[in-house]
């Protein structure tokens, strides 16, 4: 889908060499460098500098490279989405990600796909970052979400995004109307914590550095699913991330209020694949939907 000539700059600069680069098009040394000769008038500016061993991309020559290499990833991606959508595509996608994402994120993205290619389905397993990592390295998923990653040779962040964090209470909450509270004001009324052995885990902590025994708890609870039960049972506020209860936000069973403290320690979550793969067909798609799923929250 790309001109001739500027494959052959991509493999020129790829061999350093215009014979070689030849041989491998399986066309004549002379063929390849007047196509060049010609792109580098068209565009007046010089691609390769010509030393007495090889060529050697210049600045354009280097800035072109870019570009034609993007545009053969998304020409590839394009290709196979076209083929995927010709043949009625199909196949599984595998999915690894922390267990909170399945109530809602991965869900709706998963229902968008599926509008679209009905006969493809889905393999998701749950686990901690670690196990989200190994899964990707080792190829045994295509799409992974992870906290606080960094990339790698191995491994792609598509995007990422820090979810709100805030007060979480049910609707008639004399806070539920406000745009944002203070800990403070959060802390008059009853409150619902991770358990002992959870909090030092979540961004519950940061919160009460010195501790709880001076606040008013009336539950503890082992995982986010708890706490939002026990908030939708009116029975106090609790802290959670807006993803952790998007589900209940958006069917009305909680509200969740931003919490005007500046410095709350928020993990990052991340959109994850193998560095290499080049997310086209039904993956590409999917990962684009994800993306849009994260830019929501």
């Amino acid at each position: 889908m790309l001109r001739s000539a500027l494959l052959y700059v991509d493999q020129v600069a790829r061999d350093g060499s215009i014979r070689k680069a030849a041989e491998r098009l399986h066309l004549s040394a002379s063929a390849v460098n007047r196509q060049l000769l010609h792109l580098e008038e068209e565009l007046g500016v010089s691609l390769f500098d010509r030393l007495p061993r090889g060529v050697r991309p210049t600045a354009a020559g280097e800035l072109l490279l870019g570009q034609i290499r993007r545009w053969d990833g998304e020409s590839t991606a394009l290709k196979l989405q076209l083929q995927s959508l010709r043949g009625g595509a199909s196949g599984v996608i595998r999915i690894v990600a922390p267990e909170l994402t399945t109530d809602l994120l991965l869900p709706e993205a998963m229902r968008a796909l599926r509008e679209r290619f009905p006969r493809v389905t889905f393999d998701v397993f749950t686990g901690d970052t670690p196990r989200v990592l190994s899964a990707l390295l080792n190829r045994d998923a295509d799409v992974g979400l992870g906290f606080n990653v960094k990339a790698g040779p191995r491994l792609r962040i598509v995007t990422s995004v820090q979810p709100k964090f805030g007060a979480v209470m049910a609707p008639d909450h004399p806070l539920a109307q406000r745009k944002q509270v203070s800990l403070g004001e959060c802390a008059v009324y009853p409150l619902i914590v991770p358990g002992e052995d959870w909090i030092d885990q979540t961004v519950t902590q940061s919160l009460f550095p010195g501790g709880l025994a001076d606040y008013n708890v009336v539950a503890r609870g082992g995982r986010a699913g708890v706490l939002r039960a026990f908030a939708r049972a009116k029975l106090g506020v609790t802290f959670l991330t807006r993803l952790e209860v998007e589900s209940d936000v958006r069917s009305g069973q909680l509200v969740h209020v931003p919490l005007s403290q500046k410095r709350i320690a928020v993990p990052t979550l991340s959109l994850l694949v193998p560095a290499r793969e080049t997310s086209a067909g039904v993956v590409g798609v999917f990962v684009k939907l994800l993306e849009a799923e994260l830019g929501r929250i």
